[in-house]
């Protein structure tokens, strides 16, 4: 996090109602509350929480996503964790102490335990023959709820161990394994993951905009040499699509080159289908 997304959290939160608004999503915890319900609860006017709720939105203190016809919103424990990290970041170091760009990351981490949480979690991506059975199974198996349920598509954000799961229906599947992949909780991370690859030529395909499986995202794809697709991405917000239009040509291909097939899509295809990537 840097010093313009810190202070973005705190004039959002600087404000009595909003701080109100944020504190009941916190104990709302991830199920969230619908935009009426946290209305009726704090007893604030329809076109008041609205406004409060957009400030929350664009600082990324809380998210929101649409079920049905009505708007759910949940604390964004994600950026919180990141500002927490941000403010204690040289903590207990001395006025004397190096300046963070000069620390070695083990001392960043050892001077203060903030720092030791996950800053990206592993992404596996399967396809199963019937979502309604393959949900209550994962959800024992993880010993956590679904995260994001939508027509032929679910995930899991299990916090320990940092892993999500993606859950795919496609009965017509030869292959269980759909696609892995890694989240990653900063935009500057998925930028340093391109910076890495890219000269290594494994970069297949750069997307730093696009709806993919109900989400906003920013995205690097690259295919392993038997075809298997990575994605690294950074979770911007929820959608309520599964797909966008995607451009052709990606940022990272050359033109006179075939760009691979990206999130959704199939290689001879621009339509939806469960060969994709998701949030």
């Amino acid at each position: 996090m840097e010093n313009k997304d810190a202070i973005s959290v705190l004039a959002a939160l600087a404000q009595e109602t909003r701080l109100d608004i944020f504190r009941l999503l916190v104990r709302a915890g991830k199920e969230g509350m619908a935009a009426g319900a946290i209305g009726d609860a704090l007893s604030i006017p329809a076109a008041t929480l609205s406004f409060h709720l957009k400030e929350l939105k664009n600082a990324g203190t809380v998210c929101c996503q649409r079920e049905g016809r009505s708007l759910i919103y949940s604390a964004d424990f994600s950026t919180m964790t990141a500002f927490l990290g941000f403010l204690t970041e040289n903590c207990c170091q001395g006025v004397n102490g190096e300046s963070s760009g000069k620390r070695k990351a083990t001392h960043a981490a050892d001077a203060n335990p903030l720092r030791k949480e996950h800053t990206m979690r592993f992404q596996l991506a399967l396809n199963v023959q019937n979502l309604d059975e393959a949900i209550p199974y994962y959800s024992k198996l993880l010993g956590a709820p679904v995260n994001k349920r939508k027509p032929g598509y679910a995930n899991f954000a299990v916090d320990s161990p940092p892993i999500k799961l993606v859950l795919f229906e496609n009965p017509e599947a030869t292959e269980r394994l759909n696609h892995v992949g890694f989240e990653m909780m900063e935009m500057d991370e998925v930028e340093a993951t391109i910076t890495r690859l890219e000269p290594q030529g494994l970069a297949d395909q750069v997307i730093r905009d696009e709806t993919c499986c109900y989400a906003e995202k920013s995205t690097v794809y690259s295919k392993d040499p038997q075809g298997l697709l990575w994605e690294f991405y950074k979770f911007r917000g929820d959608a309520d699509e599964m797909q966008a239009s995607i451009p052709v040509q990606a940022e990272s291909t050359p033109a006179n080159e075939e760009a691979p097939e990206g999130c959704c899509l199939e290689p001879s295809s621009a339509e939806q289908s469960s060969s994709g990537c998701c949030s």
